[in-house]
């Protein structure tokens, strides 16, 4: 998963150019990414995100948006054994603090503070159905925390690399016949990926 993540990325790099950061008061622009998402946990594989975004200047530091993605990963049971994938697809409402430019700057760092969920929805259970157990998928609040750069290599298009932490509550149960839980699956995942953006005139 990492050496496809990082393929795509150096075939983005390859016509790298630079050019100044334009002024971003009142500038809305479009975005698509791919990452990967790296669990916190022994019981969650890594997984490919793929993913878009959408925002709006307010200031030169300041923009809002939304952010969108999809991904899907392997969890485990309690003994390490493979169980079913989970589906994620979370959606924030995103604050984003940038470090205001000098002239000629082609660079623009960012953090980003994101508020919203995580819709779930899990598949495959295998091994989960053969133990007698449920895999019950449970949406929920997100935190992200995030920090990443903008590059412009034309007038309108940017170079984005962004990595960052997602704190959820959204999980997946797993019970028994008697709808006894078992135990639970965390989503929360740390992420690393880049991307392109557009400049909407």
């Amino acid at each position: 998963m990492k050496k496809v993540l990082f393929s795509l990325i150096i075939l983005v790099l390859l016509p790298l150019n630079v050019y100044a950061a334009p002024d971003r008061v009142d500038q809305w622009d479009a975005g698509i990414n791919i990452s990967d998402n790296l669990s916190t946990k022994n019981n969650v594989s890594d997984g490919l995100s793929v993913g878009s975004n959408f925002s709006y200047g307010i200031k030169n530091w300041l923009g809002v948006g939304i952010s969108l993605g999809w991904s899907d990963a392997r969890y485990n049971l309690t003994d390490g054994t493979k169980g079913g994938r989970v589906t994620s697809v979370p959606v924030f409402g995103d604050i984003i603090f940038r470090v205001p430019t000098f002239a000629d700057q082609h660079f623009v760092p960012y953090g980003v503070l994101g508020l919203g969920g995580i819709f779930d929805r899990t598949h495959g259970a295998g091994v989960t159905t053969d133990r007698g157990l449920q895999a019950k998928p449970k949406d929920g609040f997100a935190v992200k925390l995030g920090a990443g750069v903008d590059w412009f290599m034309a007038q309108n298009w940017i170079y984005n690399f962004e990595t960052g932490y997602v704190f959820t509550d959204a999980k997946v149960d797993l019970t028994n016949g008697n709808n006894v839980l078992n135990s639970s699956v965390d989503l929360d995942y740390w992420y690393l990926g880049g991307g392109v953006k557009w400049l909407l005139d």
